[in-house]
């Protein structure tokens, strides 16, 4: 029997293709490393048998499965194998061991004998990601009010959690556990540092670690404060050794666990729902059947956007804005017009009515004058944005987060930890909206928004590194980024205007060799350690001052004669604070 050239075809990994299962960072961003015993997902083609695919369905777990097994090679040379949960042609979920070190790790995919491209990828001790409902890490938590042992409804805007209430938290990444993957998990309580914020109010876990019920799934049980904020979309973030982030998510609260409601959002009642949003160059309208979007926090805070799912209702072949203008739908319930010219004024949109929902007007009077003035700030400090003009709310947007802000406030700032894991550049959308709700025969409820938006390209500058802890002799822990590739390790800490006193920058090389440090470029002064290739210092150049001659020959290098295998880079003063000396061992 000839096999078919499906079954022939080569396993391919997408170049950025690894992520946090749960998370789904961008590999580039300081959350988007691996953490290690966490749960990853290889993207790409060919890469196993087609869907459904094939899941492990019993311990112990096998780094085999349906002829698909995952090779790891770390930058030092030390191979091990990832245990696959889920294969398909186009996706794997598998376990990275706990006991893969910290560093650059290459994946090769091998399917029936024929292995794949090699694909690189970023190891920390941790760093978490929470699942989310639409399967890519944004909008509404897969997260559980606790009722009682046998009722954990799932949290979401028909079923939020009250305040006092314990929620459970799914995600992976906490970080890596004793013993072999391959086991059943065995749930422990982590120690390690954490903070969980509910629209920046922090919150009490009880428990944070393996769960018991999945293979390299971890989850967290959190109580909702008596005075946290309530809403269909409340932001949720988890920060991990003092400045690892997870991915934005939300969850709904309410007073009394009753459906939520607020002003920016569908009621959490609302199983039918319609929503006609207008731009001053385009049209959308979008009616369906499920769980009502929670699209924005509430104001004042950001959080991950959402795109909702359900079937589709019709309310006619076309809706008509201002009696003349039709906006197709294309399927029914999905509207779309684009290259309209839209101003303030008096907005109306007609339904002729279809099988699922019956005829409805709608109308909107938008005033006049929104704009967007001015930005300051930076990704460390927060961006702040400045407008003018009325409008019921302001929604500063971006390509996975929304904030919302009153309209009346003037400006609002986008902290730091929305924007420590976007790139250098993004589009950034601000948006004066006022918007009404409106009534339709077999709709729960509606609403209709005009946008006043203006989109500008911001500079961010480029990102920071993903980062692990560092123990020192004493037990204390610095946070410290990994350069790893060569342009990374080239850049270094240049252009950089300051470094936290518990940060760091930490360069493994894959052996032991000469290794001198420049400081072209360095706009601060630095400690620079050497660490032979057991991680004892061995070489400490202290208060090391920036160059700042602009001919990078005329720039001395600093470095022991023998060869070294690592280097760690602190703010001038701080191996002397922290009390490191030469022979000290530090680990990661």
């Amino acid at each position: 029997m000839l096999a078919t050239p499906a079954l022939l075809a080569q396993p391919f990994v997408s170049a950025g293709g690894i992520v946090n299962a749960a998370g789904y960072q961008a590999p580039s961003s300081p959350g988007g490393a691996i953490a290690q015993g966490s749960v990853f997902t290889i993207f790409g083609a060919n890469l196993g048998p087609p869907l459904p695919g094939n899941v492990a369905s019993r311990f112990p777990l096998d780094t085999t499965l349906a002829g698909v097994s995952v090779r790891l090679v770390h930058q030092s040379g030390q191979t091990l194998a990832a245990i696959p949960l889920f294969v398909s042609a186009t996706q794997i979920n598998a376990i990275l061991p706990s006991a893969t070190p910290v560093g650059l790790v290459t994946v090769a995919v091998t399917f029936n004998g024929r292995a794949s491209n090699p694909e690189a990828f970023k190891v920390v001790k941790s760093s978490f990601g929470v699942f989310t409902r639409n399967s890519a890490g944004t909008g509404p938590a897969i997260a559980q009010n606790f009722v009682a042992p046998a009722s954990l409804p799932l949290n979401g805007p028909a079923t939020p959690a009250a305040p006092g209430q314990t929620v459970i938290l799914w995600g992976t990444g906490l970080g890596p556990v004793p013993g072999s993957e391959a086991d059943p998990p065995t749930p422990a309580n982590r120690s390690d540092p954490m903070e969980i914020t509910l629209a920046g109010r922090s919150v009490q876990a009880d428990y944070q670690g393996r769960s018991g019920c999945c293979a390299g799934v971890d989850q967290i049980n959190l109580r909702i404060p008596a005075d946290a904020p309530t809403g269909c979309a409340v932001p949720l973030l988890v920060k991990q050794q003092g400045g690892v982030f997870s991915n934005l998510a939300t969850i709904s609260i309410s007073s009394d666990g009753g459906p939520c409601s607020d002003a920016l959002n569908l009621p959490g009642r609302a199983g039918r729902w319609g929503e006609v949003n207008l731009f001053t160059d385009s049209a959308f309208a979008l009616f369906a059947e499920s769980e009502s979007p929670a699209r924005f926090p509430p104001a004042g805070f950001c959080t991950s956007t959402v795109s909702p799912a359900g079937r589709t209702l019709s309310a006619g072949p076309v809706l008509n804005l201002n009696g003349s203008i039709a906006i197709p739908g294309d399927p029914p319930g999905n509207y779309v017009r684009r290259n309209l010219s839209l101003g303030p004024g008096n907005l109306s949109i007609d339904a002729p009515g279809g099988p699922d929902i019956g005829a409805f007007r709608a109308s909107l009077t938008v005033a006049p004058g929104f704009t967007w003035t001015n930005q300051t700030g930076t990704r460390a400090s927060g961006l702040t944005i400045s407008w003018t003009g009325p409008a019921d709310y302001v929604i500063l947007s971006g390509p996975t987060f929304v904030c919302a802000a009153a309209a009346s406030a003037g400006s609002f700032t986008i902290p730091p930890a929305t924007l420590v894991n976007l790139p250098a550049q993004v589009p950034l959308q601000a948006a004066g909206v006022t918007q009404t709700t409106f009534a339709a025969p077999g709709l729960d409820a509606g609403l209709l928004r005009y946008h006043a938006a203006t989109i500008r390209t911001v500079n961010l500058g480029e990102p920071l590194l993903a980062a692990t802890p560092v123990r020192l002799p004493d037990g204390r822990s610095i946070l410290a980024e990994l350069a790893l590739t060569g342009p990374e390790q080239q850049r270094g800490l240049m252009q950089r205007t300051e470094l936290a006193a518990d940060r760091g920058m930490l360069f493994p090389f894959d052996r032991p060799q000469p290794l001198t440090f420049w400081m072209f470029g360095t706009l601060i002064p630095l400690d620079i350690l050497w660490m032979d290739s057991g991680r004892r210092i061995v070489f400490i150049s202290a208060n090391t001052p920036p160059c700042r001659s602009p001919d990078a020959s005329m720039c001395p290098v600093y470095g022991p004669r023998d060869p070294t295998q690592f280097v760690l880079e602190l703010g001038a003063g701080e191996a002397a604070r922290l009390g490191l000396r030469l022979g000290d061992r530090l680990d990661w």
